[in-house]
């Protein structure tokens, strides 16, 4: 079932909003800086996708690096998020 435009927008907005608001609770209860949050979330995620097989999932395994790189800078990552979006968006346009 294709999801509306709108869906996927209302559900970008509203998980930048919890994942920002998890990522300030940890860090206080961590009395982390966000570039060491930031780099431990980064780690994690390598960690998560290089050990995904790339047979089973191509995709992830492609661009792995490129959803980690960007994710070690928040404001990098949302605006990755949003042209991730915008693209979808854009490919799935009615002639």
């Amino acid at each position: 079932m294709r999801q509306p435009p709108a869906g996927v927008l209302d559900q970008y907005v509203t998980s930048s909003a919890l994942e920002l608001a998890a990522r300030r609770r940890d860090q206080r209860a961590a009395a982390a800086t966000e570039e060491a949050m930031s780099r431990a979330e980064g780690s994690r995620l390598d960690a998560v996708y290089g050990n995904l097989s790339a047979d089973d999932y191509p995709t992830i395994h492609a661009l792995g690096s490129a959803m980690t790189t960007a994710g070690r800078d928040s404001q990098a990552y949302a605006g990755w998020k949003l042209s991730v979006i915008i693209d979808g968006l854009l490919s799935h346009r009615q002639p």
